[in-house]
């Protein structure tokens, strides 16, 4: 083990480190970070952090979740908009314990009737588009996911009545979230109207929480799905059976509306944006699903054929995975890389740099489906696409995630004909999620519709 000082991360300016480089043009900034080294200094504001850009070095940090715990400065601004008790804030300990709780509603014996849902909102939201009219594949999607969140997770709820509330505030907390990250805590606690506005939704947002829990729990009906899980776990209020609190349910509902509304939804509207921008990939995933589907609607049981098609999803979620940034607080003294690591370090692990090493992923700027095709897929790349994490914190969502994507994708395709209105590449919209900026098409309906 080496003493050497962590080489610093290109792009640093004097008194403001690389927050400027990040608030100007952050995928540019991780770019550079890719390929610069293994391990880098990276100053975010008042954050000192350690980058980690080499894949192995990322998995071990995924992996042994006790010395490298949830924690950070990313982690600290979430517990704004979660509060102190979901899963996705938790430390190891506790983590461990209401994984296993919630995981009943995320067992592969539920896909199937969550895949109804999925289809039957799908189809819902494309029956509002019209020939000829234009949509924001983006916006749409957020549509789609947050009526499959809510009726997947949530399924006693009228989508329609919660929608109304609280798309637009989610929004201003995803963008807030990211924007208080990069720039000083003290400015954060200003009046600006950018504070404001932020501030606001939160407390819409948890408003609108606090009524989906009271609703579910006048009907005192299990229904299988999250809240329900987490409702029979509650704790007795006469103290005979001690299990989650009430804040705990409101944390966890608040994270997962959140969470199944604009990470999916970024993915499916990248991958159809990344595939109208080179028509020759969209045809092959169009006459993919024209063989293996024969016109009919897509079920859960034809998702397995349709390699090509899942193969351009798994390299839309590597060139732009939603969730980019996480931080990780380093729990004892430790060595990563060679280096000693002290206790109380913050660690910056990004699926986005990552996926940008080189070594890893030949021509890592190209839109590439192939390259997750036998015989070309290595265990290098394998190992090195984390868009869902890895290790035991990796997302609890993943099949639910994948199994919307794909099944999005394969609706969406075969009935409607979509083209970008700019011939301009389609550039991407740093907030906590990495989403399509300004992903315009106008609508027109495929020959051969199912």
């Amino acid at each position: 083990m080496t003493r050497s000082t962590i080489p610093k991360a290109p792009g640093a300016l004097p008194f403001v480190g690389h927050s400027a480089s990040l608030i100007r043009n952050p995928l540019r900034f991780l770019k550079r970070t890719a390929n610069a080294g293994d391990l880098l200094a990276v100053h975010l504001g008042p954050f000192r952090t350690i980058a980690v850009c080499d894949p192995e070095l990322a998995r071990f940090v995924f992996r042994n979740d006790r010395v490298f715990d949830k924690g950070g400065p990313i982690f600290d601004l979430i517990k704004e908009v979660t509060g102190e008790r979901s899963m996705v804030v938790m430390e190891h300990e506790q983590h461990r314990s209401r994984r296993r709780m919630v995981q009943p509603a995320f067992h592969s014996s539920r896909l199937p009737a969550y895949a109804d849902v999925m289809l039957d909102q799908m189809d819902e939201v494309m029956a509002s588009w019209k020939q000829g009219s234009r949509i924001d594949l983006y916006e749409e999607m957020k549509q789609v996911t947050a009526r499959v969140g809510l009726l997947t997770m949530f399924s006693h709820m009228q989508p329609d009545w919660i929608l109304s509330r609280t798309l637009r505030d989610s929004i201003t907390i995803m963008n807030g979230v990211f924007r208080r990250i990069v720039t000083p805590s003290s400015l954060n606690r200003l009046p600006t109207p950018g504070n404001i506005r932020y501030n606001r939704a939160n407390v819409r947002l948890k408003s609108v929480v606090d009524k989906i829990i009271d609703e579910y729990r006048q009907h005192e009906v299990n229904r299988g799905d999250l809240l329900s899980v987490l409702l029979e776990n509650e704790s007795d209020p006469t103290g005979d059976r001690r299990g989650i609190t009430n804040a705990d349910v409101h944390d966890e509902v608040t994270v997962f509306f959140l969470a199944a509304m604009d990470t999916t939804a970024a993915a499916i509207a990248w991958t159809l944006t990344e595939l109208l921008q080179q028509p020759d990939l969209l045809r092959r995933v169009r006459q993919e699903l024209e063989d293996e589907l024969g016109g009919e609607r897509v079920t859960l049981a034809d998702l397995p054929r349709l390699k090509f098609t899942a193969q351009a999803a798994y390299e839309s979620l590597r060139l732009h995975p939603p969730v980019w940034l996480l931080t990780r607080n380093v729990t004892t003294d430790t060595e990563l890389g060679g280096h000693a690591i002290e206790a109380g370090s913050a660690v910056l692990v990004s699926p986005y740099i990552i996926h940008q090493r080189e070594e890893v992923f030949p021509e890592q700027d190209r839109f590439d489906p192939d390259r997750w095709a036998e015989p070309h897929r290595t265990k290098q790349a394998r190992d090195g696409h984390l868009p869902f994490g890895f290790g035991p914190r990796k997302c609890i969502g993943e099949a639910f995630g994948m199994t919307e994507m794909l099944l999005a994708l394969a609706r969406i395709i075969p009935n409607w004909e979509l083209e970008l209105r700019s011939r301009a590449p389609v550039r991407s919209s740093v907030s906590f999620v990495l989403s399509p900026r300004r992903s315009r098409v106008t609508l027109a309906r495929a020959g051969r519709a199912a």
